[in-house]
């Protein structure tokens, strides 16, 4: 018996502090679930405008330089976040995500549920250094303009 009441101390003791540690924890699963949320909300985005500037480069087959917002036909009410560019050069559409510092998270995030939406397609990829870098690990020699952004998500689209 006098075990016993040793015992039960202890693990009173012990199961408070892993209800401390669970609840610590708790915080960082919220704001994983929030960036994954915002970057699949801004894959989303990003369909749309490549999708958009795509319609106007079809559009508009020999324009040249970067397609306004107001040009674009998006959704009433959509806002782009300021991170997104694109231009329009030798019949070829750039769009892409540039990193910022002001992001919590890098394109990188962005790029998995990017990738998913896009059904694994071989015009959406990242910007390394000059070279289309496709996320299904299929070498594609392409290269990027300087325009884009090093480290940028990126998509082109030829007429």
């Amino acid at each position: 018996m006098w075990l016993l009441l040793g015992i039960l101390p202890i693990a009173l003791l012990l199961s408070g502090m892993s209800m401390t540690v669970s609840r610590t924890s708790v915080p960082t699963l919220e704001n994983a679930n929030r960036f994954s949320l915002e970057a699949n909300q801004e894959a989303t985005l990003f369909q749309l405008y490549r999708e958009a500037v795509a319609n106007y480069l079809d559009a508009n087959p020999g324009f040249n330089g970067e397609v306004p917002v107001s040009s674009l036909s998006l959704p009433i009410g959509t806002i782009l976040p300021s991170m997104f560019g694109n231009t329009v050069s030798g019949g070829v559409a750039w769009t892409w995500i540039a990193p910022s510092s002001s992001l919590v998270y890098s394109p990188d995030v962005v790029m998995g549920p990017e990738f998913a939406k896009s059904f694994g397609s071989l015009l959406v990829g990242v910007n390394k250094n000059g070279t289309f870098a496709s996320p299904s690990g299929i070498s594609v020699s392409i290269g990027v303009p300087s325009f884009v952004p090093n480290g940028s998500i990126v998509s082109f689209w030829e007429v």
